[in-house]
């Protein structure tokens, strides 16, 4: 109760308030950060393992392409005060406009956890984040009938930056990392559970999945764990949840738990695997070094490919195997009990296409 007060204060004096949603466990909050951005007038950049992206709440506030548009640097979108709620996002173009800003930042942290690695914000309130939101409410005014400029200005960017990336990508005929992640959001049922791997899967979900009405929730492992355990990770949800889950990962992530198929096998509930092969970790390809060393010493030292064939793999542990190559193919794994769906990707132009997109998000929202 005493931190209700001066954060009430603090959202009452800014006049460009932000809100940030980063990885949340479970929908538990999506009420209460949701009201609390219809009562303040205040955009929400939702990761989308915040859980706020998607679901049947007041998405009208939440902001999907900020990575993207932050990059392009507008200067009329810096906020005075951000407020903070689960995990600070991936985005690290996020976090270091973020920094550049030099806003007040009130991260509200439950006991227990830390979630502030960035060591910027001003004031961390130990609290329930359900709890300090409702003491919070009756203390704010009334929201506004007509949404202000500030949030118009960032609801424009976000309708600009999300044209923008539909109209490079609509025509590709193939699927790209970014396409494939636009085709899944559209795939995800109401209910169902989303493992988002490590590397490129988070990264990518986290700039070009949209969100919609659904109530899908999303998990990630991320930290210290890398890529290791994500098929495990994924298999237990689905046990755990009794619901259909999806495990989004790359070839390399795979084989670093690739004994977790067996548990994956033994799952009652549909799961569906979607293995992203990219020839190893594509990630890497982002790195100054990809322009500096030979290209087939990068390939042993940095992204070194698995070699998996995943139909034998697939196989092996019992599991139906599939092929991808189009949206339409993703669209139709919704339909599927289970299944291992291998979806290979030429990466060739993967980084060119990430900064294509990026040059055409910047000159829309300039």
């Amino acid at each position: 109760p005493r931190a209700a007060c001066p954060t009430a204060e603090a959202v009452g004096q800014a006049a460009r308030g932000m809100i940030v949603a980063g990885r949340l466990p479970d929908r538990r909050l999506v009420p209460a950060i949701s009201a609390l951005a219809e009562r303040t007038g205040f955009p929400l950049l939702a990761d989308p393992t915040s859980q706020l992206r998607f679901g049947p709440h007041d998405r009208t506030a939440v902001i999907t392409a900020y990575d993207l548009i932050v990059r392009a640097g507008r200067t009329g979108l810096a906020p005075d005060l951000v407020l903070r709620f689960g995990d600070m996002p991936t985005s690290k173009a996020l976090r270091l406009w973020l920094r550049r800003c030099g806003c007040d930042q009130i991260v509200v942290d439950p006991p227990g956890r830390w979630n502030e690695p960035s060591r910027i914000a001003g004031a961390l309130v130990r609290a329930d984040p359900e709890a300090l939101i409702e003491r919070l409410l009756p203390l704010l005014p009334q929201a506004r009938i007509e949404r202000s400029p500030w949030l118009l200005g960032w609801s424009a960017a976000e309708s600009a930056a999300r044209e923008a990336i539909a109209a490079h990508l609509g025509g590709s005929g193939s699927l790209s990392e970014p396409v494939l992640h636009r085709a899944l959001g559209r795939a995800y049922g109401d209910g169902e559970r989303a493992l988002l791997g490590s590397s490129m899967p988070i990264r990518d979900a986290e700039t070009f999945l949209e969100g919609g009405s659904r109530a899908v929730t999303f998990h990630a492992n991320r930290g210290a764990n890398g890529i290791d355990g994500l098929v495990s990770t994924g298999a237990g949800i689905g046990l755990g949840a009794a619901e259909p889950a999806w495990i989004v990962i790359g070839d390399l992530a795979l084989a670093h738990d690739i004994g977790g198929l067996a548990l994956a096998a033994r799952v009652a509930t549909p799961l569906r695997i979607v293995v992203v092969d990219n020839g190893g970790g594509g990630i890497f390809d982002f790195l100054p070094q990809a322009d500096q060393i030979e290209s087939d010493r990068f390939r042993r030292l940095f992204t070194t490919p698995s070699g998996l064939d995943l139909e034998p793999v697939a196989a092996a542990y019992g599991l139906p195997y599939e092929r991808v190559s189009d949206e339409a193919g993703i669209a139709a794994l919704a339909e599927r009990d289970r299944v291992l769906a291998h979806v290979p990707i030429d990466r060739g132009d993967n980084v060119g296409l990430h900064r294509r997109i990026a040059a055409a998000v910047a000159s829309a929202t300039s």
